[in-house]
């Protein structure tokens, strides 16, 4: 593991350690959780939106979100996000994720 140096506001060195407590976790182990999961959140955004404005395929999006396609199609139905491509786009995706 690498170490990283960053400068964070006293309000958010505050919740990271709120977390650490709540946890039982070191401070460091509590902020490398909580930049992981915001990581995997921002990716699940960005795939969304990508996916949203058709730029890209299911497939593509569940792969940009670092995600199976059927975590995808069920972070889809969670947020109510329904696909701007037809069942057969999803279809192809599908058999496309099979074959890989």
């Amino acid at each position: 593991m690498e170490s990283v140096s960053v400068r964070i506001p006293e309000e958010v060195k505050r919740e990271i350690e709120k977390v650490a407590e709540v946890e039982g976790l070191d401070r460091s182990t509590a902020l490398r959780k909580v930049v992981e999961k915001g990581l995997k959140e921002w990716k699940i955004e960005i795939a969304l939106r990508l996916l949203g404005e058709g730029k890209v395929t299911l497939w593509k999006a569940s792969s940009i979100a670092g995600v199976s396609l059927w975590e995808m199609l069920d972070i889809l139905e969670t947020k109510g996000v329904s696909l701007p491509v037809s069942a057969e786009d999803v279809i192809e995706d599908i058999k496309a994720g099979l074959r890989e």
